[in-house]
């Protein structure tokens, strides 16, 4: 669908009218990467909460500089997979 002034807009500017505008892509990206996770979910999962667990005002974020090839690396290529607008490559 196009927006009078020429840009693309979601059928429904919901979050999931979005959710499920990227579905496909979403599926495909698991496919592609389902040995990775298979490998790296035993792992890592120590370090996803339950939605039910999670307490925002407890919540205190730190940046850290994560480098190629290393378990925080991996840790955040397993959790952009379970979002449901899929990232891009780079």
């Amino acid at each position: 669908m196009k927006q009078p002034d020429g840009r693309l807009a979601p059928p429904q500017s919901t979050k999931d009218g979005v959710r499920r505008m990227h579905q496909c892509q979403r599926q495909e990206k698991l496919r592609e990467h389902r040995v990775f996770v298979n490998t790296k979910w035993r792992e890592l999962k120590k370090y996803f909460a339950d939605g039910k667990d999670v307490v925002p005002q407890l919540i205190a974020p730190d940046l850290e500089l994560v480098e190629s090839s290393t378990w925080q690396s991996d840790l955040f290529r397993l959790a952009s997979l379970t979002w449901s607008v899929p990232v891009s490559n780079g």
